[in-house]
């Protein structure tokens, strides 16, 4: 019996990712029986797009300070998929946000947003035409190179940049909290912080609270999987003995960031 397949990634491509193309045989085997599960569950969380269902446009904008004045992350400003982006243009403003490092979009798309009927992200939308924006389009696979080499291009153009930084994708949440988690360790926060802010996202959207069993799904499956990788350590290895700062510099560093531009970055995001 002839049976399809669909196989995707998550804003990538398949075929480019598995090097096949059309009329390829492929072979395809199971790894592990329930191997993906946990991940499967995380990935099936849904949330409202109904500003109505949200305590505050803070909150349905998934926006918040990582450091007041010096760095921020929130929910796409300029992507109004979710109906989000006017909430998360007219917070960035509030907040006097110079720079953005764009996770989601590519100039292309950002351009097509604002000739949307829909546009209504004028701070946004001037950032972008004066050059203040960084656009590339990342798939979310956190150990690829092209991955890596996005963070670095997009870390040096905080850099050269204004402060204060936002970094943000679609929902401000997988992308945006891997980009935050290293910039975090830059500035020398301990596992217990990057954890919290990374989780406060996961309340914001779904209202998971701490010591609940999908909070510690996420928490391992997620913010610690991603902290290993930064770490070049396997998934699921201690994190207590691991020097996060260095570690952060250590990733970036190994992916091609300029001594010198990540020296500046770290001075940017200083509050000495």
């Amino acid at each position: 019996m002839k049976r399809d397949i669909s196989l995707c990634i998550n804003y990538g491509n398949f075929s480019e990712a598995a090097g096949v193309g059309a009329g390829d045989a492929v072979t395809i085997a199971m790894k592990e029986k329930g191997g993906a599960l946990a991940t499967q569950e995380v990935n099936d969380l849904v949330y409202s797009d109904d500003r109505a269902d949200f305590a505050s446009d803070v909150v349905f904008a998934n926006f918040r300070p990582v450091v007041e004045g010096k760095l921020y992350r929130s929910a796409s400003p300029i992507d109004n998929k979710a109906n989000r982006a006017h909430y998360a243009d007219d917070l960035i403003q509030a907040a006097g946000v110079r720079t953005v490092m764009n996770m989601a979009d590519t100039p292309e798309n950002i351009v097509a947003f604002i000739a949307a009927e829909d546009h209504d992200s004028p701070y946004y939308r001037d950032l972008f035409e004066n050059g203040r924006v960084f656009a590339r389009q990342m798939a979310i696979d956190f150990t690829s190179a092209t991955f890596a080499e996005g963070i670095v291009q997009g870390f040096s153009f905080l850099a050269e940049g204004d402060t204060p930084y936002l970094v943000h994708c679609l929902e401000g949440k997988d992308r945006t909290g891997f980009a935050i988690m290293v910039l975090e360790a830059l500035m020398g926060w301990n596992e217990a912080q990057i954890v919290a802010d990374y989780m406060q996202t996961y309340n914001n959207y779904y209202g998971i609270e701490p010591g609940t069993e999908k909070f510690d799904l996420i928490l391992e499956k997620n913010i610690r999987e991603m902290l290993c990788i930064m770490a070049g350590l396997e998934p699921g290895s201690s994190l207590a003995e691991i020097d996060l700062k260095a570690a952060a510099e250590t990733y970036l560093l190994n992916n091609g960031m300029d001594a010198k531009l990540l020296k500046q970055l770290e001075a940017k995001l200083s509050l000495e």
